[in-house]
C-alpha cells in the first residue's frame, strides 16, 4: 500500500520493529519552507495497514516543547528519527526512539546568522537529538530526555536504546556526571545510547531521569558536550565550539563520527556495553558548503598512535568502567554481533571478520572476505549447524550499492 507521498520529502531510512500489533517506523524529513509535518513517528496496524498513530517530532506553538524553536516558523522545523530503529518495554507499555539532529547542519543556517537564537542548553529545538518514550497505544510523549541541545556540528547524539538492569555504582574515577540523588547500589530497569559523535547517556528506562553520563571513548577538552547538570540532566553545549561566521575555521571538536550509526551489544551475562569507536576528531568550516564540497575534515585526535586509533570497547554498566579489549589501525563501520556463547563477532574495512572472546578481547579465528564490512551481521543455525552472515561491499546508500553476502 501506499503510506505516504514521497514528493513531500519523506523517506524510509530505518527499520520497522513489529510489536502489539503495530508496526513501528520513523521518517527521514527534509529540509524546506514546508516540511515539518513530514518529520514523524508512525504506527500502522500490522494486519491492515492502517495508521493507528502518528508522533510529528518537531514541537509546535501550543504544544509542549513548541516554545523552544526562537522565532523559526513552524512549518521549517525540522528534525527526523532517520537511523537505526527503536525499541519497546513490553511491561510499561513504552517505545523508545531517538530524534536526530535538526536541518540545516548550522545554527547560523537554521537562524539566518544568529546562532545565539536558541539557547545553548537543553531543551531547545525539541524533540530533535533526544530519546522518545511514547505509550505504544496512542503514540503520546511520556517522557523525553535532550542529549544534545540545539547542535551544530550534525553530531546525531544516537541510535538504539539498550535496555538493561543494573545496580546503580558509577565509578567517578571513570564516569563524570553522575546523579548524587540516585541510592548507591539501587537496582533499575535503565536505557543505555552511545552517540554518533560521542558520549554515553545512561537514563531509567521507565521515568527517562538522568542516572549518568561521560564523554566517549575518552574525556577531551573539546568534546561538544561542556558539562551536565548532574541532578536534572540538563545538557550544555560550548558556546566558543559554534560557528558564528560562513567563512569561521573551528580546528577541532569531539568526537569524529567516532561511533557511527553501526549498532552496538549489550552482554547480559556480564553486565556489558561493547562498542566500537574511532577516536578521532573534526575542523569545521561554517559555510555548509566549500570550494571542495566539504564542510567538515575528520582526522585522528591528538595523542593515540595511528596504530591503535580504532577499537573496541567494553562498558561495565554497573560502574562506567571502560576496558578497551581491542584495538588497531584499520577503521570499521562493523556491528557488533554477541552470542550465547561469549563470543564477540565484528569486521573491518581490510575485509577481516574476527571472532573475539567477550571478556579477554583474545581473537579466536579471523577470515579475510571478498569485500570490506560496513553493514550489520547476523548468525543462524541449520539442522544444528550455526553459520554468520556479514553483508560486504562499498557501503554506499541507496539501490546503487554494490554487496555480496558472505
Amino acid at each position: 500500500m501506499k503510506e505516504h507521498e514521497y514528493k513531500k520529502g519523506t523517506k524510509n531510512t530505518t527499520g520497522p520493529i513489529v510489536v502489539d500489533g503495530k508496526v513501528i517506523t520513523g521518517r527521514n524529513c527534509e529540509y524546506g519552507d514546508d516540511t515539518r509535518d513530514e518529520c514523524f513517528i508512525a504506527a500502522h496496524d500490522a494486519v491492515t495497514g492502517n495508521e493507528v498513530w502518528r508522533f510529528t517530532v518537531p514541537a509546535a506553538p501550543g504544544e509542549p516543547g513548541g516554545d523552544t524553536w526562537g522565532d523559526k516558523p513552524v512549518s521549517s522545523r525540522t528534525c527526523s528519527p532517520w537511523g537505526l530503529p527503536g525499541g519497546y518495554n513490553a511491561e510499561k507499555g513504552l517505545l523508545y526512539w531517538m530524534v536526530g539532529n535538526s536541518s540545516p547542519h548550522t545554527r547560523i543556517k537554521r537562524y539566518n546568522g544568529d546562532p545565539f537564537a536558541i539557547p545553548l542548553s537543553s531543551p531547545t529545538e525539541l524533540y530533535c537529538n533526544s530519546t522518545l518514550a511514547l505509550d505504544i497505544d496512542t503514540g503520546e510523549l511520556a517522557w523525553y530526555y535532550q542529549h544534545l541541545p540545539g547542535d551544530d556540528w550534525d553530531y546525531d547524539p544516537g541510535h538504539e536504546q539498550v535496555q538493561f538492569s543494573s545496580a546503580f555504582n558509577p565509578d567517578p574515577d571513570s564516569v563524570k556526571w553522575i546523579n548524587p540523588n540516585i541510592p548507591r547500589g539501587e537496582v533499575r530497569d535503565m536505557l543505555v545510547s552511545a552517540g554518533e559523535s560521542g558520549g554515553l547517556w545512561v537514563l531509567d528506562a521507565v521515568t527517562g531521569e538522568f542516572l549518568w553520563a561521560m564523554p566517549f571513548p575518552y574525556d577531551d577538552p573539546d568534546f561538544h558536550i561542556a558539562d551536565i547538570n548532574v541532578e536534572t540532566g540538563q545538557t550544555m553545549i560550548h558556546r566558543d565550539k559554534i560557528l558564528v561566521e560562513d567563512d569561521q575555521v573551528l580546528e577541532k571538536i569531539c568526537f569524529a563520527n567516532t561511533r557511527s550509526y553501526w549498532p552496538m551489544a549489550y552482554h547480559a551475562g556480564n553486565n556489558s556495553l561493547y562498542v566500537s569507536y574511532h577516536d578521532a576528531c573534526d575542523k569545521r568550516i561554517g559555510a555548509l558548503m566549500t570550494g571542495n564540497g566539504h564542510i567538515m575534515q575528520g582526522f585522528i585526535r591528538t595523542g593515540p598512535n595511528a596504530d591503535d586509533w580504532v577499537g573496541l570497547a567494553k562498558v561495565n554498566m554497573e560502574t562506567g568502567q571502560i576496558d578497551r579489549i581491542h584495538t588497531q589501525r584499520i577503521p570499521s563501520n562493523g556491528a557488533i554481533l554477541l552470542t550465547a556463547g561469549d563470543l564477540l563477532f565484528w569486521g573491518d574495512m581490510d575485509r577481516r571478520l574476527r571472532a573475539f572472546d567477550v571478556n579477554s578481547g583474545e581473537i579466536l579465528w579471523e577470515t579475510i572476505i571478498g569485500g570490506i564490512i560496513q553493514t550489520s551481521t547476523i548468525t543462524y543455525s541449520v539442522n544444528g549447524r550455526q553459520y554468520i552472515a556479514v553483508l560486504t561491499g562499498e557501503g554506499t546508500g541507496g539501490t546503487g550499492s554494490k554487496a555480496a553476502l558472505v
